[in-house]
C-alpha cells in the first residue's frame, strides 16, 4: 500500500516537536537549578574594609570555614558571595548570619579589629557596626529557641531591626545600605556606626574586653532596655558600658560627632581625629580647621611615624619622607606604612629606620595577635571539656 505522503510529513513534524519540546523541558529544569544559587553583595563598613574576609557563617563559630560560602572584599570594600544550592540545605544555614574580620580600614590605613555581622536576609546587605548590633540581638534571641522556622527567624531579625533603629533614631530600611555612600544625605548613618566602633576599640585597649563581647552588652541593652527616646551612640555606649564622661571611649564618640562637623564628614579627616583620640594624643582643633591639603598630608605622615615611636618629626626629615614616597604618590593615613618597602633600600639613614621600625612594630603585632588566638583557643578547649 503506497503511503500518504501528507501523512507522512506530519508524522514526521509531530515527532520532531515531541523532541524539541523535550530538550526545552530538560533545559528548564536544569535552568531551574540553577536558579536556585544565589548571591548577597555589598560592602564591608568601619570605614570601607579592604581584603577583609567574608562569610555567611554557617556552623556559628565566628570564623569563616572551607566548607561555607567566603570571599574577600576588594580595593572598594564591596564583596559578592556566591550561595550554591546545597549550602541553602544544610543544617543552621536560615540562622547564619555574614561575617567579616581582618581587612584594612582604608580611612586610616589600620588593621580592622574585631568582627562585623549582619542578618542574610537580603541579596544586598552592607555589613557594619550597626547591623553588628542587630544580628547580636538576633543570635542572643534564637538561642531561647528551639529549631525556629524560617518565618520566626524572619520575625526575630525585623523586630531586632526595630529596636536598632529606635535607639539610634535611624530609618528601619537604612540599616542595611552603605553608610559610606548615604553621608551626604543621610551622615548620621556612618557616624553612629563610627562612634560604635571606635569607641569600643578605645574601651578594648584600656580593658582588655573582647571586642565582640562589649558588642553583646551594647546589643543586650538595647534588646532589653526597650528603648524610646532615641538614646543614640553615645548613650548607649555609656548606659551599656557603665562609663564615665571622662572615659577614653566618651572622648572617641564625642571627637567623631565634633570633627563631622569640623571637616564636613571628610572620613580621612574624622579617623585622623578619631586614631589621636584613640591613642590618647592631644588634637589641636583650631590648627586642624585652618589647615590646607598640603598641612593636612604632613599631617598623615606625622601619625604614620608617631605610630612606630618617631616623634616630634623636623620639617628637614619630613621632606626626606615625602620624597621617597615620590610625587606620584597621593597621601593619605597610613600611606607610609603601605609604601614601606620604599625606605627598605635607601640611601638616606632616616629612611632605613622607618622601614626597620615599621617590621619591628608588625612583628610584635603579629606576635600579639597569635598569643590572642592561642589564648582564646585554650578557653575553648578548656570549656569543652
Amino acid at each position: 500500500m503506497k503511503r500518504n505522503p501528507v501523512l507522512k510529513s506530519i508524522i514526521v513534524s509531530v515527532a520532531l516537536s515531541a523532541v524539541l519540546a523535550g530538550c526545552g523541558s530538560s533545559s528548564s529544569s536544569s535552568s531551574s537549578t540553577e536558579d536556585k544559587s544565589t548571591q548577597i553583595s555589598g560592602y564591608a563598613v568601619d570605614g570601607y574594609l579592604k581584603f577583609a574576609t567574608v562569610c555567611l557563617d554557617i556552623n556559628k563559630d565566628g570564623y569563616c570555614q572551607d566548607i561555607e560560602p567566603m570571599t574577600s572584599t576588594k580595593e572598594d570594600g564591596s564583596f559578592t558571595l556566591d550561595i550554591k544550592p546545597e549550602v541553602q540545605k544544610q543544617d543552621g544555614f536560615d540562622e547564619a548570619m555574614l561575617l567579616v574580620y581582618g581587612g584594612v580600614d582604608v580611612d586610616t590605613g589600620d588593621d580592622f579589629k574585631g568582627k562585623l555581622l549582619a542578618p542574610a536576609d537580603s541579596k544586598e546587605i552592607s555589613v557594619t557596626p550597626l547591623t553588628t548590633i542587630v544580628a547580636k540581638i538576633v543570635q542572643e534571641d534564637l538561642k531561647k529557641s528551639d529549631k525556629p522556622t524560617k518565618v520566626q527567624i524572619k520575625e526575630k531579625i525585623e523586630d531586632a531591626k526595630a529596636k536598632v533603629a529606635e535607639a539610634l533614631d535611624i530609618e528601619i530600611e537604612d540599616l542595611t545600605k552603605d553608610p559610606v555612600a548615604q553621608i551626604k544625605t543621610n551622615p548620621k548613618l556612618i557616624k553612629e556606626a563610627l562612634k560604635i566602633q571606635k569607641s569600643i576599640e578605645a574601651y578594648n585597649d584600656e580593658n582588655s574586653d573582647d571586642i565582640e563581647v562589649l558588642y553583646s552588652k551594647l546589643a543586650k541593652y538595647i534588646n532589653e532596655s526597650d528603648l524610646k527616646g532615641q538614646e543614640g551612640a553615645q548613650m548607649i555606649l555609656k548606659n551599656a558600658l557603665k562609663l564615665k564622661n571622662d572615659d577614653k571611649a566618651v572622648k572617641v564618640a564625642e571627637g567623631i560627632d565634633k570633627a563631622f562637623d569640623d571637616f564636613d564628614g571628610d572620613l580621612q579627616k574624622v579617623s585622623f581625629v578619631t586614631k589621636k583620640l584613640q591613642k590618647n594624643r592631644k588634637v589641636q582643633w583650631e590648627k586642624l580647621k585652618d589647615y590646607d591639603d598640603k598641612e593636612w598630608s604632613d599631617e598623615f605622615i606625622k601619625s604614620d611615624l608617631e605610630d612606630i615611636g618617631i616623634e616630634d618629626i623636623s620639617d628637614e626629615d619630613l621632606q626626606k619622607v615625602k620624597d621617597l614616597l615620590g610625587e606620584n604618590v597621593k597621601v593619605k593615613p597610613g600611606i607610609v606604612k603601605e609604601f614601606k618597602e620604599k625606605f627598605k633600600d635607601s640611601d638616606d639613614g632616616f629612611g632605613k629606620e622607618i622601614y626597620h621600625k615599621f617590621k619591628d612594630f608588625d612583628s610584635k603585632k603579629e606576635k600579639k595577635r597569635g598569643n590572642s588566638k592561642k589564648f582564646k583557643a585554650e578557653v575553648e578547649i578548656a570549656n569543652n571539656r
